[in-house]
């Protein structure tokens, strides 16, 4: 049984290094709206020498912006690979094979090899798929086990080096996604200030300032903006404690459900058979434990307290839980599974982790060669085509050009992004964006929205009515070219055009 427990391990390492490696191998990455503006602020950042104190925008507060974490990680790639997302592609391979090895690291020193090796071969299988996709949230994916270990460490040896560590992390996983970092730091405080009083480590209490490293960035953005991101938050907290949900009961009882679906979704991939048998094991368990009256490690009760407590907290945030505000929990949800392990009898582990190991693997199997396929033929949302499509466009524009972008969210951050990377290698002939040339493109994708569509768009925003001269289509967008008069030309196109990265 240890053969074959050995086995299923590395034969899951190995399907997760090619699920994580397939996209990139291909030549081709996910390049929806969010990886496409880290693009365009870290070539603000490499090209335009303009060095920023700020992310992305949170997505739930406005005025409120994550830090610049992710984008600075990334900036070496993107110099290596002169800004080409494929072989940023290839470093985000690498993070997550890092991932990987930090939670095989911390949750050997916290228990054992075998343990270990469980954590690591699930998390593997279920992280893996993420690596053609990855943005801000993964920075904390990454560093939310060593944070976990410091926590712990400190819990029980009380060594200031510890704490030091613990909070430093913490401020780190800020940085990537204030959505689960702040959560987890307020119930941070009250657990590590207990310990400190009940030990009377007072002069720990000087290791809180090991914070003010990984927020500084935050500090001297609010120093230079009259305090905007706190002012931000202050209004929206004291506009939410006013503002009573319409209804509370659904509104709880949605957060209810959240949490617990939230968790059995990111464990079993979105496999409904494999969420019930999660389900029922975890039914199983709670029954064994109280049955057998076993006392949990602390691992696990920790665990708990913050992942419930997490919950309990989102109760003032009104907006929408969307998926990746909680990934950071799923490397600690896969420590937690191997942590379960140590209370299973021995002869039942080998088969337990057989039977959650197999559907796993057949998933990441069955997406490497049956969805990837379909992937590849019907998807628009991939680099590949932008870049395909922005190279359609130098190819055949004879001299300067300008260019404009219409796509659903008003952003139009993946085709512009293409645009400026294929421009770098087009030095002979420029392309003007959003204005108006003797010969000017409009790219594109169509939406679905009823108040917003590209007929209009031309007519009240471009102020074009008139059929294009050529038209260029591809997978799910299209680019029409015009031969513009000087009549035409001095017609300026809209003053509210989302030209830049304002919004972020």
């Amino acid at each position: 049984m240890n053969r074959l427990f050995t086995v299923l391990f590395w034969v899951s390492i190995v399907v997760s290094l090619l699920t994580a490696i397939w996209f990139v191998l291909h030549g081709t990455l996910y390049f929806h709206t969010d990886i496409a503006r880290d693009f365009l602020l870290i070539e603000d950042i490499v090209v335009n020498k303009k060095l920023t104190l700020i992310g992305p925008h949170s997505g739930g507060i406005d005025g409120v912006f994550h830090g610049p974490a992710w984008l600075y990680l990334n900036v070496p790639a993107f110099i290596l690979g002169r800004g080409n997302p494929i072989v940023v592609g290839w470093f985000w391979v690498l993070l997550v094979l890092l991932s990987l090895g930090i939670v095989y690291a911390c949750t050997k020193k916290l228990s054992d090899t075998k343990t270990a090796m469980i954590a690591t071969a699930l998390y593997g299988l279920i992280i893996s798929d993420s690596a053609a996709n990855l943005f801000n949230p993964f920075g904390a994916v990454l560093l939310v086990p060593l944070f976990f270990y410091f926590f712990i460490r400190y819990m029980q040896k009380q060594k200031y080096t510890y704490l030091i560590m613990c909070l430093f992390f913490i401020g780190l996983i800020i940085q990537f996604q204030m959505a689960w970092g702040v959560p987890v730091l307020i119930l941070s405080l009250p657990l590590l200030l207990y310990k400190i009083i009940t030990k009377k480590k007072f002069l720990h209490i000087v290791s809180f300032l090991v914070l003010f490293i990984p927020l500084s960035t935050y500090i001297l953005f609010d120093l230079r903006h009259q305090f905007l991101q706190m002012k931000s938050v202050l209004i929206y907290l004291s506009h939410s404690s006013t503002q009573l949900h319409t209804n509370i009961i659904f509104f709880i009882g949605g957060r209810l459900q959240d949490m617990f679906l939230s968790l059995l979704n990111m464990l079993a991939l979105g496999n409904s058979s494999l969420q019930l048998f999660f389900f029922l094991s975890f039914i199983f368990f709670i029954y064994y434990v109280k049955n057998r009256k076993i006392h949990l490690s602390p691992y696990l009760l920790y665990f708990l307290y913050f992942y419930v407590g997490y919950w309990i907290l989102t109760l003032f945030y009104k907006g929408t839980m969307w998926g990746y505000y909680t990934t950071p929990f799923i490397p600690l949800f896969c420590m937690t599974i191997a942590f379960l392990f140590k209370y299973i009898p021995k002869k039942l582990k080998t088969i337990l982790f057989v039977v959650i190991i197999i559907p796993l693997l057949f998933i990441n199997v069955r997406n490497l060669f049956i969805r990837n396929d379909f992937y590849f033929k019907n998807s628009t949302d991939l680099w590949r085509s932008y870049s395909q499509q922005a190279k359609t466009i130098y190819d055949d524009a004879k001299g300067d050009f300008g260019w404009y972008v219409y796509s659903a969210d008003q952003y139009g951050y993946s085709p512009k992004y293409a645009m400026h990377f294929i421009q770098r290698s087009n030095q002979n002939k420029k392309g003007f964006s959003f204005e108006k040339k003797s010969t000017t493109y409009l790219i594109i994708t169509p939406s679905s929205n009823k108040y917003t569509n590209a007929t209009d768009w031309k007519k009240d925003k471009i102020y074009v009515t008139r059929k294009p001269d050529k038209v260029f289509t591809f997978q799910g967008s299209y680019v029409e070219k015009y031969r513009l008069s000087e009549e035409e030309q001095r017609v300026p196109s809209a003053n509210d055009l989302i030209r830049d990265l304002i919004f972020r």
